[in-house]
């Protein structure tokens, strides 16, 4: 998403398995009070400091 990480795997059920990193990014419904997440929300997951 940068040019330092220039991946992310954003994924919606990771079966109970807990991802440390922000490379990784679970969107599920129940993450997210069964809202959709904005494409936006997650780059500045990803990289809030960097030039998106």
């Amino acid at each position: 998403m940068n040019k330092h990480m220039p991946y992310v795997n954003i994924h919606g059920h990771i079966h109970g398995q807990k991802y440390e990193s922000n490379q990784y990014i679970n969107v599920s419904v129940e993450r997210w009070n069964y809202e959709p997440v904005n494409f936006t929300h997650i780059q500045s997951l990803v990289a809030p400091n960097e030039e998106q």
